[in-house]
Formats: C-alpha cells, sequence, structure tokens
C-alpha cells in the first residue's frame, strides 16, 4: 500500500512539474475550452508559446515580456512607443508582488492623466485575475516628483 502510494506521489508530482515547465498557454486555452473553465481576460493578448518560465504578448496595447529568474520571481517589462517600465514580480498568495520598478510609463496608460512618469520606485500587488488591489508608484513626472497611489479603484496622484 505504501509503495503503490509513492509511486502514486512520484507520477503526480512528474506531472506537475511537466506541466509547469512545459506547458503553454496554449495548453492552457485548449484544456479551458474542453472543460469550461474561464480564464482570466488579460490572457487573451498572450501569445499561445507563452509559458510559467518565459512569456510575452500584449496587456492594453503594450507589450509584456516575463521571464523566471531564479526560484523566487519573475522579470518583467512592459513597453510600447517610447516608454518601457521593468520590475520584478514574486508570488504573493493568490497574487504577484511587482517591485523594483524602473523606466518609463506614460500616465495616460495608467488612467491618471496625460504626460510621462519616470519610475523611481514603489511597489504593486495584482491579482491573477488582473486587478491592481494596491500599489504605490515613485517617480518623477513634469519635473515634479510625484507619487501615485492605488485608491477605490484609481490612482491618486499626490506631489512629494
Amino acid at each position: 500500500m505504501i509503495r503503490a502510494f509513492a509511486v502514486f506521489l512520484g507520477l503526480w508530482l512528474g506531472l506537475c512539474l511537466a506541466l509547469l515547465f512545459g506547458g503553454t498557454l496554449g495548453h492552457l486555452r485548449m484544456v479551458s475550452e474542453r472543460t469550461g473553465w474561464a480564464l482570466p481576460g488579460w490572457v487573451a493578448g498572450l501569445d499561445a508559446d507563452s509559458g510559467f518560465t518565459r512569456g510575452h504578448g500584449t496587456l492594453d496595447g503594450a507589450a509584456l515580456d516575463w521571464r523566471l529568474a531564479g526560484w523566487d520571481g519573475f522579470d518583467i517589462s512592459l513597453s510600447g512607443p517610447g516608454w518601457q517600465a521593468r520590475g520584478r514580480a514574486e508570488p504573493e498568495g493568490a497574487a504577484l508582488r511587482i517591485g523594483a520598478l524602473s523606466g518609463t510609463l506614460p500616465l495616460e496608460w495608467l488612467g491618471a492623466g496625460p504626460g510621462m512618469l519616470a519610475l523611481e520606485g514603489g511597489a504593486l500587488l495584482v491579482g491573477l485575475g488582473g486587478e491592481v488591489r494596491e500599489g504605490r508608484i515613485d517617480g518623477q513626472a513634469g519635473g515634479a516628483a510625484v507619487t501615485l497611489l492605488r485608491e477605490g479603484g484609481g490612482w491618486r496622484v499626490a506631489n512629494r
């Protein structure tokens, strides 16, 4: 009995690891279609060959790329015409904590007004469904030091 359980556990763990490191979003979409389980809307713009360890696609009109960097997180980048933002995403429960923000980002992309924001730091907590649960972004916009705070489903701009 113990031997049969050990074999079953080994096979199960091996299958999970194979899916985690060899599975693609195309596989996940196929399972979703057959089972009726819905995927979050933000994955619609991702390429079918994207997987857990690396991938690419579009998110709200911007190019999104990620790569597993070590055992504890991902290097991510988001870019559009004339701008690129980078960060480090680490799993936190059913969400990702994105920190080490750098680069530039249009304030309009965040729904925080016109202009560009030169990122200097901050952190975001993004649920696996794509919603920003909490966030603080520090940077420079129009020659002034600003902080963006996620409040009530939107961004509030505060001067530092």
